[in-house]
């Protein structure tokens, strides 16, 4: 997923999304320790989960990783949930097609 799709990074979060042939978006999250105790992480990758729940409509069929950079910690929901929207929104103009284009969406590397 890493090499082949597509990355966007913002400030507190970085997405990897990869086209996938289900149904369905799947998500996957990761923090370091680097970001702070087990209680912080989990209360970030809880954040996360929730920005991904209330916007899957905007998700189309991707398998994403989500990683939580340090900037995140103490972080509200607002800001968690405008940075995931804006990082699906990039995500979407690499992959999706554009109108009028035929074939595969756009290489990762456009």
């Amino acid at each position: 997923m890493y090499e082949s799709g597509a990355r966007v990074a913002g400030s507190r979060l970085v997405l990897f999304a990869l086209p996938r042939e289900e149904n369905g978006p799947r998500l996957g999250l990761t923090a370091t320790r680097k970001v702070g105790g087990s209680v912080v992480r989990n209360r970030l990758r809880r954040l996360v989960r929730e920005a991904f729940r209330r916007h899957r409509e905007l998700v189309g069929r991707w398998d994403m990783v989500v990683n939580i950079r340090q900037a995140a910690v103490g972080s509200k929901f607002p800001v968690i949930e405008g940075e995931f929207v804006a990082l699906v929104g990039r995500v979407r103009r690499r992959l999706e097609p554009r109108p009028g284009q035929e074939g595969p969406p756009c290489p990762p590397a456009c």
